[in-house]
């Protein structure tokens, strides 16, 4: 900054400058106190900094510049340059502003570069919407293809759930399923299958049973206490044709009780049926209900296909789904 003189207040000139070497405040050689514009004395007091004789006095209006000059002495400093000394803070001053030009142009490309990834990170996400809406139209699509009622993929995957249905089936051609036997810890499931098979009228030799268990998982109950619903006892026969004799007898003597089997202490109805699997299951007790509710008389299985006629004088039915139970039973099947 320009240096002003401390009595008049007017700008001053280097050569014509006297600085005080307490206060370090600039004076016109003119206005400097008692001193002569021409000596080159080293040092130099101004009144203000000269000690006073009397009693303190106000402030003068020159201690006061004094004061704050010396309080802002890190940003004026006023100073006596020569020129050699003027020519060096001048070219300080060109190389501080060389610098700060310097680290303008850097903020200036650094504020360019980061436009410039903003405009491209943008551009992305723009591109990532569009590939994202365009997925979520795609798998809608996809959805409405799969749930329509004509879809060929859910035709051919209800078609390959039957046609694995009717293989495991065909796994169960020698099976047979008796029911209503009382499930007691510790029995002997051959033996029982014996008094069964006897009491229907037909002799099992034990080269004819491959295997005999109860379906299912097994109870949690006490010795010798009684399961409110038994599991079923699943047979498997070595022949079919042993299979077919026992279902037959089952049929001519329908309504067989366990009396003797001295298991019970009531007699109960058994029954023996030829195993479904659990699809087939499902679907008989859907239809014999469907069935009752509709007034038809006669739902069996036979090879592990149900069917289903109202009466004596129409034809049979054979239902192989769902669906065919509203084609066959009609509304009230729902």
């Amino acid at each position: 900054m320009a240096n002003k003189c401390g009595n008049c207040g007017k700008f001053l000139a280097v050569a014509d400058t006297v600085k005080c070497i307490r206060c370090c405040f600039l004076f016109h050689r003119a206005c400097a106190v008692n001193k002569s514009p021409d000596s080159k004395a080293p040092k130099w007091i101004c009144k203000g900094c000269k000690p006073k004789p009397c009693s303190p006095a106000p402030v003068s209006a020159l201690s006061s510049m004094h004061i704050i000059s010396s309080g802002n002495q890190d940003v004026d400093s006023p100073m006596l340059l020569t020129g050699q000394e003027e020519a060096e803070v001048a070219s300080s001053l060109l190389e501080q502003i060389k610098l700060l030009r310097i680290e303008l142009v850097a903020v200036t490309h650094e504020v360019s570069s980061f436009r410039q990834e903003l405009l491209s990170l943008k551009n992305t996400m723009s591109e990532v919407g569009k590939r994202v809406d365009n997925v979520e139209m795609r798998l809608a699509q996809l959805e409405e293809t799969t749930t329509s009622p004509n879809s060929g993929l859910l035709r051919e995957m209800a078609q390959l759930k039957s046609e694995l249905n009717d293989r495991d089936q065909a796994c169960l051609t020698n099976d047979v399923e008796i029911t209503g036997i009382t499930e007691r810890a510790g029995e002997s499931l051959p033996h029982i299958l014996d008094l069964v098979s006897n009491k229907i009228g037909v002799q099992l030799d034990e080269r004819d049973v491959v295997y005999v268990e109860r379906s299912g998982p097994r109870p949690a109950y006490a010795e010798n206490s009684e399961r409110p619903r038994p599991r079923p006892i699943v047979v498997r026969l070595a022949r079919r044709a042993i299979r077919d004799q026992l279902l037959r007898a089952a049929r001519v003597r329908r309504g067989a009780d366990s009396s003797g089997f001295e298991i019970d202490k009531e007699p109960r109805r058994f029954y023996i049926n030829e195993r479904l699997t659990k699809p087939n299951r499902l679907l008989f007790h859907k239809a014999r209900e469907d069935g009752r509710k509709n007034g038809w008389r006669y739902i069996w299985t036979r090879e592990g296909r149900i069917y289903a006629r109202r009466n004596k004088e129409t034809s049979a039915h054979r239902i192989r789904s769902q669906d065919d139970l509203m084609t066959v039973f009609g509304q009230t099947s729902v």
